[in-house]
């Protein structure tokens, strides 16, 4: 019997994309969805510092000491009750009136920065960091870092890198500087233009420089394996992959992309293996970053579903790919239509190699009636239905298919299907 996904605590009653918090590459590419009404968890963990595990990429507020300019606590403490309120405005407002009594605060202009970074206001980051440079508030590197991330959230590459280049020049040894450049680079390279032979290389170097100065770090290698992957050398890619999760088995994002990898080398066991680690995991290296798992679940965690099905149907394990789709099907009324169609033909698929022709058409017809072109479903319902003696029915499906391929039923083709 295959195991079900409800078993293994995947909430799946919701569909609004998750927060990824710490890169958008950390699983599928998808930029962070941020809120200024409603502030999502992570731009929550941001603002009050609640952040457990392996931390948020640390932004300005953290580590200044507070009381610094006397009375400009004040404001601050005024602030931070309005957001505990979800009062965002108001407390950027309080800070901006605190600002105008004290002008070098430290204090202040980093909590402004931080607010605006939170609720995704990177051209007000950019402002407030470029006041903070003029007046010489704080450390220059620490600012010029901030700018940095939101030109790279506003994909704005070209400040992004020279802003880190600007700490890097003056710190070459800057860790975490020299990580957000690297993945800098993987973000602004468009892995989508072909050739993409040695386009890969200057990333992976950059992160050849990370590693230098931070072996230990899972996501260090990830980033290195994420070049790789993306420059389509696979078998490196997993290796880098591994080290990651050697220095962290619970690092979900290796994991998925581990297992993706396994697919394009036909390495279908190790796919599954690496994908059951993923689900084994993702929950509880997203609770780490506050990551409220209720509020909704990437689509990367269908998609990897999906996938795993796939891997257990050219391995011709049918059992697994129905009882598998059967748990994802009813484990909630919200998944998207894509995700059930495709559920709905792995099952057909499965059927009519198991020789279970009728039921393949149900499977079919189930997934025509989602999408009613669909030229897949047509395609193995006519197989199905020939298989079972239906040739009129087949006919009209492959019929159906010819129409949805772009094509006319010629003669010629008319006689050869008549033969």
């Amino acid at each position: 019997m295959a195991s079900s996904f409800v078993s293994r605590g995947f909430s799946l009653t919701k569909t609004s994309p998750l927060f990824l918090c710490r890169r958008s590459s950390s699983l599928s590419g998808l930029s962070p969805v941020r809120h200024t009404s409603s502030l999502d968890p992570i731009s929550r963990s941001v603002l009050f510092g609640s952040v457990s595990g392996r931390p948020r990429t640390p932004l300005l507020c953290r580590g200044f000491s507070k009381g610094v300019a006397g009375d400009d606590e004040g404001f601050w403490n005024n602030a931070q009750n309005l957001l505990q309120e979800n009062k965002i405005e108001d407390a950027v407002q309080e800070l901006q009136r605190g600002l105008e009594e004290h002008k070098h605060s430290l204090l202040l202009i980093s909590r402004l920065a931080d607010i605006h970074m939170a609720t995704g206001q990177y051209d007000k980051v950019v402002e407030v960091c470029d006041q903070a440079l003029e007046l010489g508030i704080g450390e220059r590197d620490g600012f010029l870092a901030l700018q940095g991330e939101a030109y790279d959230r506003l994909k704005n590459f070209d400040k992004a890198r020279e802003k880190y280049e600007e700490v890097l020049q003056r710190n070459p040894n800057n860790a975490l500087i020299a990580q957000r450049l690297a993945f800098l680079l993987l973000h602004a390279t468009d892995w989508t233009e072909y050739p993409k032979y040695h386009k890969h290389k200057p990333v992976v170097a950059a992160f050849d420089r990370c590693l230098e100065l931070a072996r230990d770090d899972p996501e260090n290698h990830y980033g290195r394996g994420l070049a790789f992957y993306h420059g389509e050398e696979f078998e490196q890619a997993i290796e880098n992959f591994k080290e990651a999760t050697d220095l962290d088995p619970k690092y979900a994002p290796a994991w998925q992309k581990m297992s993706l990898a396994h697919i394009v080398r036909k390495e279908f066991e190790q796919s599954i293996y690496a994908a059951d680690r993923f689900f084994d995991t993702f929950k509880d290296y997203y609770s780490k970053l506050s990551v409220d798992l209720t509020f909704g679940i990437d689509a990367v965690l269908f998609g990897l579903m999906l996938k795993r099905a796939l891997c257990y149907l050219m391995l011709k394990d049918y059992r697994m790919v129905i009882g598998s789709m059967e748990s994802l099907l009813e484990a909630g009324k919200d998944i998207p239509t894509k995700v059930k169609t495709e559920a709905l033909l792995l099952q057909s698929q499965a059927h009519f190699e198991e020789g279970g022709f009728w039921e393949c058409v149900k499977f079919s017809s189930d997934c025509i009636k989602l999408d009613k072109e669909s030229y897949s479903a047509y395609k193995l319902r006519s197989e199905a239905y020939e298989a079972l003696g239906r040739t009129s029915s087949a006919e009209e499906d492959r019929t159906m298919c010819l129409r949805l391929a772009g094509r006319r039923i010629m003669p010629e083709e008319e006689e050869e299907q008549k033969e």
